[in-house]
């Protein structure tokens, strides 16, 4: 066998089995997301028990449609007349109540919220581990090692208190998942028609309306708006610089602000135009 004939046979077996490794890669983490969202949708079955049977969590699931599975089944049969009726109140979105999130909280204390954006895959409970605070950016519910993480609250954070910022961070998942759907508030009509998050938590329901969407970089010099830093404001001029420089970096003016005294929410994810780049989207709370 000559020489070429050896090189090109090499070739082949290379990207044989490179082409069997990435595959193989690429099978595991869809494996992987698909029995994430298995758990979820577990937990969304076990927080729509029904008030009536609080306290007896063996009669919850056989009670039928919950409100919060009545509320999907509707929004499904009577399309966008429903929806524009369910914007009209705050109580009437998709996603588990504060009761709901108590009774995840009860079977798992590190359950602290439930994450919700309109139009998006962003669907999700947020934990909370005090002496450990970016575990769930790298562990599944169970705990187990993940690709994915669960979304978690940053550190130094509290739900009681509340802290004048809600941080909250969650992968940018190549298939979309997690908060990769932040990358919608790049688009101006995107925000005018989703305007609105959603976070109950064990405190109770929250509904935050968007200030800014920006993109940053973290570690990166004297560019890198430590955003990650602010928690509470030890003044009014704190609290408002926070807001001026995320309104600053804002790809476009939302027409909202926020004035001290206003608890606010941050949601954070990697965006990969730049290195160390940040999608951050900033709320502050109305209801």
């Amino acid at each position: 066998m000559n020489v070429k004939k050896i090189f090109c046979l090499i070739m082949i077996l290379f990207f044989s089995f490179t082409g069997m490794y990435y595959g193989g890669k690429v099978f595991i983490y869809e494996k992987e997301s698909l029995l994430q969202q298995s758990s979820f949708n577990d937990l969304l079955n076990t927080a729509s028990i029904d008030d009536d049977s609080e306290g007896d969590s063996t009669n919850g699931l056989s009670n039928g449609l919950s409100k919060f599975k009545a509320s999907i089944f509707w929004s499904s049969i009577l399309g966008n007349q429903h929806e524009q009726k369910k914007q009209k109140s705050s109580n009437y979105v998709n996603i588990p109540s504060s009761s709901e999130v108590c009774r995840l909280h009860a079977k798992n204390p590190d359950i602290v919220g439930w994450i919700k954006v309109t139009n998006t895959r962003i669907n999700y409970p947020v934990m909370q581990t005090k002496s450990e605070p970016y575990f769930y950016l790298h562990h599944d519910l169970n705990r187990k090692t993940s690709n994915y993480g669960v979304p978690c609250l940053g550190e130094n954070t509290d739900l009681s208190k509340p802290s004048d910022n809600l941080i909250i961070y969650g992968h940018h998942m190549r298939n979309g998942t997690m908060f990769a759907d932040l990358e919608e508030y790049k688009n101006k009509d995107f925000f005018k028609q989703n305007r609105y998050i959603y976070f109950n938590t064990i405190e109770g329901d929250g509904k935050y309306e968007v200030v800014a969407g920006y993109k940053t970089t973290v570690g990166s010099g004297n560019d890198e708006f430590k955003y990650y830093n602010f928690v509470d404001a030890s003044s009014k001029e704190e609290f408002d610089a926070y807001v001026a420089k995320s309104k600053g970096k804002a790809l476009y003016d939302t027409g909202v602000t926020a004035s001290y005294g206003d608890k606010l929410i941050t949601l954070s994810t990697c965006e990969y135009s730049a290195a160390n780049g940040r999608m951050v989207v900033l709320a502050k709370k109305v209801e």
